[in-house]
């Protein structure tokens, strides 16, 4: 897990998941300590026909990231200014952001409300859900395009009531698997949870982070994190080392990506890591949460326009 979840002392090759990989080749990262063994086994549904547009679904007559297409109830009627998050999206093929405001994305019934700052938040592609933590003590999960209703945080990752909760990212899991291993980082520790398809979670352990300088990656025990994106298609793994991507972004500026590999790639000035190079860029010191979506090869992040 790339040093978010290894034990003090513990090889950082240990942790890289909490997920099974099945005996297969990882690059020199070992996942024994699977807390997706004997998970029940379910048909997704999601090749990649059945997405667009971070995942949404063409069947919940949305576009955009869930942006309505019925823009009429968009327009405030208590004469408030409007909410001044921005969703971000990057495209990495063509190496361009793209920027809409935050209300007009995350809408309807049961969807975040754009005051509330959204602590963490992942996106897994292979069922097409998007899991968000808010500010508000909610977790908020948009399935297929519509948006679940909200359900205290004490409900679902019980460890996490009360605590700070910075950034989240997960573990592309086996085609078919019901559950995958999304981690957490609630500074200075983090916390791993096997997670469902069907929203609910099960507790797996908490280990303190670790310093990973000395491997080119971020010292983990002094840097607080932002935010973190994770993307990858486990059928690469033991093929690509790209098979895995995480993306990281610290309170002072700095970001970080790693790959499969345990290859790490720095920028202590997170504005000239390659997506924030582009013209355009928002400050990546600024941002709130953060996902990517390995299908459409976008990484978005939620923060102040």
């Amino acid at each position: 897990m790339l040093g978010l979840g290894c034990a003090g002392g513990q090889d950082s090759g240990d942790t890289f998941s909490s997920v099974s990989v099945d005996d297969e080749d990882t690059d020199g990262a070992d996942t024994e300590g699977s807390t997706s063994e004997g998970a029940d086994e379910v048909s997704t549904e999601t090749d990649s026909g059945t997405t667009t547009d971070e995942g949404t679904s063409t069947d919940a007559g949305t576009t955009d990231e869930g942006m309505s297409t019925d823009t009429g109830t968009e327009e405030s009627t208590t004469g408030e200014p409007a909410c001044a998050r921005v969703l971000w999206t990057y495209e990495f093929d063509d190496e361009s952001w793209d920027e809409a405001p935050l209300d007009a994305v995350w809408s309807g019934e049961n969807a975040p409300p754009c005051e509330v700052e959204p602590l963490a938040a992942t996106y897994i592609d292979v069922w097409d859900t998007l899991l968000v933590i808010g500010g508000d003590g909610t977790v908020y999960r948009r399935d297929g395009g519509a948006w679940q209703v909200p359900a205290p945080i004490d409900e679902v990752f019980g460890v996490l009531a009360g605590e700070d909760v910075q950034a989240a990212y997960f573990i592309p899991p086996e085609l078919g698997a019901s559950s995958t291993g999304v981690t957490f980082a609630s500074f200075p520790d983090a916390v791993l949870y096997e997670y469902f398809d069907d929203g609910t979670a099960v507790y797996d352990t908490s280990v303190p982070m670790v310093d990973e300088s000395a491997n080119g990656g971020p010292n983990q025990t002094q840097l607080y994190p932002r935010w973190y994106a994770s993307m990858g298609d486990r059928e690469l793994l033991g093929q690509e080392a790209t098979w895995f991507l995480l993306w990281l972004g610290y309170a002072e500026g700095h970001v970080y990506m790693a790959d499969g590999g345990f290859t790490w790639q720095a920028w202590p000035m997170g504005s000239q890591a390659p997506p924030f190079a582009a013209s355009a860029a928002p400050n990546p010191e600024a941002m709130e949460a953060a996902w990517a979506d390995y299908q459409l090869n976008r990484l978005y992040l939620v923060g102040p326009g």
